[in-house]
This record gives structure tokens, sequence and C-alpha cells, in this order.
């Protein structure tokens, strides 16, 4: 069993961990583990039902950049902590202050010239994660905050997919599911930004030069937008290259205790 999507107004991508089983046959308790997509659409109808799923915590892993330009909705009797999971100089794909428009431009001549390019740009994020010691004590403040609050945890980024994956896969390796079954559910994100991904698309489209290959913004859509298990695969690689195993970066790298990893099993899983 996969993370349960539920039908949010302004996110299209906000799932509870809660259902998923492990390999022992236990189950994450439900709507206390949620992974999401950024907030700043959020309906009033919206806040409302994350507080009666009872969510009490929103942990923000954008950077100052996408804080400001798309601050989260603040919601009343929720508390939000900004997380940026990687340093600010290397969070999200736009690192300068170039318009909307100039980083098109820019992102059209890139993948003309390699159709591969946001690939090989997006597999180097997912090196980031297994290599960075900033981003290692980020993910040691989110299982402490995991450890530490009480009530529902929401996480997100932009759309729900990197950052906000990478920390649900840690999370449910703690939690002892299936291998399968995290990335699987790595994966599902897929299904809920599919249609996004569609429209950009299109919109890429209306704007290429008469000279250049329609193709050109699918490939420069699909390998931003949508989910691909060959990052995954790139991280755990990196992950066991330099630590053995994913046992060992959490412990290692990450600094979670054994005690800490039981703690987390005892409170999350039935």
């Amino acid at each position: 069993m996969l993370s349960k999507h539920i039908d949010f107004k302004g996110m299209n991508n906000l799932r509870d961990l809660g259902g998923m089983t492990n390999v022992l046959g236990k189950k994450i308790k439900s709507n206390l583990l949620f992974r999401s997509d950024h907030l700043h659409n959020a309906t009033q109808a919206d806040m409302e039902k994350l507080k009666k799923l009872g969510v009490r915590y929103i942990l923000d892993l954008r950077n100052l950049e996408e804080r400001t330009e798309q601050p989260d909705q603040k919601i009343e009797g929720i508390k939000y902590i900004p997380m940026p999971l990687n340093p600010e100089r290397n969070a999200g794909i736009a690192k300068d202050k170039k318009s909307r428009e100039e980083l098109q431009k820019d992102a059209i001549e890139k993948t003309s010239t390699d159709p591969k390019f946001f690939f090989y740009e997006m597999s180097g994020y997912y090196a980031d994660y297994a290599t960075v010691p900033y981003t290692f004590h980020q993910m040691h403040n989110f299982f402490q905050t995991l450890l530490q609050t009480n009530g529902g945890v929401l996480w997100h980024c932009a759309g729900g997919k990197d950052r906000t994956g990478i920390l649900t896969v840690l999370l449910c390796e703690v939690l002892q599911i299936p291998k399968k079954d995290i990335e699987a559910d790595y994966l599902a994100t897929n299904l809920y930004k599919q249609k996004e991904a569609d429209a950009e698309i299109i919109n890429i489209q209306k704007i290429l030069p008469p000279d250049c290959p329609p193709d050109i913004a699918i490939y420069m859509t699909k390998y931003t937008w949508l989910a691909h298990i060959e990052y995954l695969q790139h991280f755990y690689n990196l992950i066991e290259e330099n630590h053995g195993s994913i046992q060992n970066f959490l412990r290692n790298a990450v600094g979670l205790t054994e005690d800490e990893e039981n703690a987390l099993r005892n409170k999350y899983l039935i």
C-alpha cells in the first residue's frame, strides 16, 4: 500500500503516509505524517481541512527565494517552520535573479544543445542530497522535529517531488517500509503532477523559436516536473558507495541514533 492521496483545491500532491505497511507487518499510523507540494494556493477550505486532519506543524523545505515568491498560507493553530533542505546557493533550479522569460530562454538553449541537460541537472541535486553536510544537518532536524512534536507533521517543497520525496524515502527506510513500496510511492508523484507537466509543455511550445523542434518542451518538462527512478537510484548508489548502506548513512551522516530510530517506530507505527 502506498501513501493515500487527499484531494485539495490548492494542492494536488498532498498525501498521508498512513497505512503503508512495513516488512514486519506494522502500518504507519494515519493523520500524522503528510507529504505535499507548496501551500501558496491553499484555499480557506483547504486550511480548515488540514486542521481537521490533525496537521499541527508545517515544514517548508524550500529556499528563501521560493518562500518569498510563493509564501505558504499561514494557518491559525498550525506552526510553520522553514527548513530549507539545500544550501541557499544550491536551492532550486533558478540559482540567480534572472526573469522567468530569461530562464526559459536559457533552458531552451541548453536543452536544444543536449535534450538530457535537465536530467543531468536533476541528478546533480540528488547527488547533493547524498553528499552535502548542510543537507545532512537539515535531515537531522527533520527527524528531531518528528521525535519532539505531537500531532500531524506536513513537509513540503515546491512540487512535493524531490526534496519532499527524499525525506519521505529516508523516513520510510527508518520505518522499515519495503524498498519496492518506497520506490513506487516516490514515483506516485507522477500520478498527480502529470496534468501540470502537460500544461507546462504547451506553454513552452508557444514560446519556442521557429527553428526549435517542439519535442524540446517535452524534454525541458519531463525531467524537472516528474519523478524518475534513475534519480532515486543515483541517490542510493552514492549512499552505498560512500557509507555502505542507507542504515550507515542515517547513523553516521544524518546522526540518527538507534534509540531514536526505535522511538520513531514506536511513535508512528501500529
